[in-house]
């Protein structure tokens, strides 16, 4: 089970003792796909970022094998991951394993994710506007359980493609995944390249003074594909 953060697989996540880098902030969406899924962001990074943290969202809440494969389909492009290379559909599968729940989900188990850091890696110069960038989303994931709560993280690298009008999960070899998953706000994630992810209100509420800093909580442990 990879390290939490805290220098072990279990236990309390240690917020970072280092100076925090400028947050990321993403877009609005503009509109919802037929799932729900928020649409319509911009054709930048930041973009990319954002309908990546989206789809994320989208799987994971889906709590089950069908629902993340329904979010695939929606959201991969032609010759991107398959069933078998999606990292969402290996960490549900063995999320699902894990809290000894059916693929197709039951009453008693909810799964809600959210993607609370973002990483862009490096393009090689290339602007993002010729229609692609590499983005990773750090997930923090709390798992229900018949009145059981606990806490997860999925970490997960795509290439997205700009097709015009939205941003898609792109075609050719799924991008080297994260070594490590680590938990949001920890030292190990800042260390990793990762950026708190903010929305524009968000961003505006950090600059009021007195802003208060939500610190990691306690997890259970990590989920890995």
């Amino acid at each position: 089970m990879p390290d939490a953060g805290s220098g072990r697989a279990y236990g309390e996540a240690q917020p970072a003792t280092r100076p925090l880098p400028a947050p990321i902030e993403l877009p609005p969406a503009k509109d919802v796909d037929d799932l729900g899924i928020p649409t319509g962001f911009p054709p930048t990074q930041e973009g990319a970022l954002a309908q990546l943290a989206a789809i994320a969202t989208a799987a994971a809440n889906s709590s089950t094998v069908p629902g993340v494969e329904r979010v695939r389909q929606a959201w991969v492009a032609p010759g991107g991951p398959d069933a078998g290379e999606w990292t969402w559909r290996a960490s549900m599968t063995h999320l699902l394993q894990m809290l000894d729940t059916p693929p197709s989900g039951s009453a008693g188990t909810r799964i809600t994710g959210r993607p609370l850091m973002g990483l862009v890696k490096d393009t090689g110069g290339l602007d993002v506007g010729t229609g692609w960038a590499v983005v990773c989303v750090d997930v923090a994931l709390d798992l229900q359980v018949d009145g059981w709560t606990h806490h997860g993280v999925v970490a997960d690298c795509q290439r997205m493609l700009w097709d015009g009008q939205r941003w898609l999960i792109g075609p050719g070899a799924v991008p080297a995944q994260p070594a490590s998953q680590p938990w949001p706000g920890t030292d190990a994630a800042y260390e990793a390249g990762y950026r708190d992810l903010v929305t524009a209100s968000e961003a505006g509420d950090a600059a009021e003074p007195g802003g208060l800093q939500e610190g990691p909580g306690e997890t259970a442990g990590q989920v890995a594909p």
